[in-house]
C-alpha cells in the first residue's frame, strides 16, 4: 500500500520538479514603439471582430491604429496591458478605445482561473503587480485555491495543455486541413503570417469546435431555419447574470484602470458592444442591465473618461453578426466606418 501511494503521489511531484519559469512578453511593448499608432484598441475578440485597419487608416486619412488584444480574455489582462504595454512604452496615442461586452469591466475573474490563464498573466507582469493580486484574491473561489495549490505541487500538470491541444488538434485535422496548411506554413514552411490571418484561423478554430458541441451535446439548442435544416439557436452568455454596478466597482480593475489614465494623461474611451439583435431587430435591456449602464456611464464621465455605447446604433442588424456578440467579417469595414463616425470628435 505504502509503495503504490508513492507510486500515485510522490512519483508524479517528482517528474517535474518546478513550474516552467514565466518571463514578461515585451513583444508588444516593442511594436507599440516600433508602429507609433495615433490610436490603441484594448479588449478581446469585441475588437479584432469590429476593428478593420486599412478601412480605419483610410477613414482617418492615414493615421493608423493598433490592437491590444487576445480573444476569450478580460479586464485582467486589460489591465496589464495598459500599465505594463502601452504605458511602459512612452507612447502617448490620441485615443485609447477600451472595448467590453455587459458587466465585464467590473467581473475581473473572468479568463484568470486556468493554470494557462495564469501564465498569460505572468507574461504580461513585472514583478508582483500588488492591485492585481488583491483584486483576484477577493474574487477566487475556495476551489481555484486548491487547485493552485495542487499545481504548485505538481507541476507536470502543466504539461497537460500541451497534450490536450495536440490531441485536440489530431480530432479536428479531418475536417480543417485548410487551419493546418496554414499553422504548417506559421511554423515551418513560412511566410510569416499576418496578425489578420492569425486572428482568421483562430476564429475557424474555434467556431468549427463550438459548431462540433451543439451538434453533439445540446439536442435541445436548436430551430428550424427557413431552408429546413437546422441551426443553433444563440446561447444566452454566461455573463448575463444580474449585474450590480454599485457593488462589483470597489473589488474590480476598472478603478485602478481610470488612475493609471489620469496619472499618465491617456484619453481613454470604454465601448460597449452591441449583441446581435433578434432577426426582427428586437433588442432589448432589462431593468437591472439598464441601471447598471447609467451607473456605469456616470461613473466614467465623473471621472474624465470617454463611454460610447453600440447598443442603440440601429444599423447593426442581425444579419451584420457571425454569432451573439461577434461582428462577421465581411461587415468589419462598415462598422469601423460607422464607429469613426460615431465618434468624430475623438478621432
Amino acid at each position: 500500500m505504502l509503495v503504490l501511494l508513492a507510486v500515485v503521489f510522490v512519483l508524479p511531484a517528482l517528474l517535474v520538479r518546478h513550474a516552467p519559469e514565466v518571463s514578461f512578453d515585451d513583444s508588444r511593448r516593442k511594436a507599440l514603439a516600433t508602429n507609433q499608432p495615433d490610436y490603441v484598441f484594448i479588449g478581446n475578440s469585441m475588437v479584432f471582430s469590429r476593428i478593420d485597419h486599412e478601412t480605419l487608416t483610410r477613414e482617418l486619412g492615414g493615421k493608423k491604429g493598433m490592437d491590444l488584444t487576445m480573444g476569450g480574455v478580460f479586464t485582467a489582462h486589460w489591465y496589464l496591458w495598459l500599465k505594463n504595454e502601452l504605458i511602459a512604452s512612452g507612447i502617448r496615442p490620441k485615443t485609447t478605445f477600451i472595448f467590453f461586452r455587459q458587466d465585464s469591466l467590473t467581473n475581473p475573474y473572468r479568463s484568470v482561473s486556468t493554470p494557462e490563464d495564469r501564465i498569460l498573466l505572468a507574461q504580461a507582469s513585472v514583478g508582483r503587480e500588488e492591485e492585481l493580486e488583491r483584486v483576484l484574491a477577493f474574487h477566487r473561489p475556495f476551489l481555484d485555491w486548491v487547485e493552485m495549490f495542487f499545481y504548485t505541487l505538481y507541476p507536470m500538470q502543466l504539461k497537460r495543455t500541451d497534450v490536450d491541444w495536440v490531441l485536440d488538434s489530431l480530432a479536428l485535422l479531418p475536417s480543417m486541413p485548410n487551419y493546418f496548411s496554414t499553422i504548417w506554413r506559421a511554423k515551418i514552411s513560412g511566410p510569416p503570417l499576418t496578425q489578420k490571418e492569425r486572428d482568421r484561423v483562430q476564429v475557424e478554430r474555434q467556431n468549427f469546435k463550438r459548431e462540433i458541441k451543439d451538434t453533439l451535446f445540446d439536442p435541445n439548442g436548436f430551430r428550424d431555419r427557413s431552408d429546413g435544416g437546422r441551426t443553433s439557436v444563440d446561447s444566452v452568455s454566461q455573463d448575463a447574470g444580474r449585474s450590480d454596478f454599485a457593488s462589483q466597482l470597489p473589488n474590480s480593475l476598472l478603478p485602478a484602470m481610470i488612475r493609471l489614465g489620469q496619472e499618465e494623461g491617456l484619453k481613454l474611451v470604454f465601448v460597449m458592444v452591441k449583441p446581435r439583435p433578434a432577426p426582427d431587430g428586437h433588442l432589448v435591456r432589462l431593468p437591472h442591465e439598464e441601471r447598471y449602464v447609467a451607473e456605469l456611464r456616470n461613473y466614467l464621465t465623473s471621472n474624465g473618461i470617454g463611454f460610447h455605447d453600440d447598443f442603440y446604433d440601429a444599423t447593426l442588424t442581425h444579419r451584420h453578426y457571425q454569432d451573439q456578440w461577434h461582428i462577421a467579417p465581411p461587415f468589419k469595414p462598415m462598422y469601423t466606418r460607422r464607429f469613426v463616425e460615431n465618434l468624430k470628435g475623438l478621432f
